[in-house]
């Protein structure tokens, strides 16, 4: 799965998946096959306080401080 580490971080090879499911919630349906592009990762969950951080440092607004839109 993961190849080498770097600054806390696992790279993970692409691939191919089934996304969804034909047999449970019909919002799940169709099952179908799906190309992962390699990438990186953190190896260990992001903290509140590193969160804080990130926030207090670029002003970043998640979605859920973010008003609702009452078009959508």
């Amino acid at each position: 799965m993961s190849k080498a580490s770097r600054n806390g971080m696992a790279h993970i090879a692409g691939g191919v998946f089934t996304m969804g499911s034909d047999r449970f919630y019909p919002e799940e349906a169709p099952a179908r096959k799906v190309r992962v592009d390699p990438f990186w990762i953190d190896e260990t969950p992001v903290t509140n306080a590193q969160f804080a951080q990130f926030v207090e440092a670029t002003g970043h607004v998640t979605f859920a401080e973010l008003p609702p839109d009452p078009c959508i």
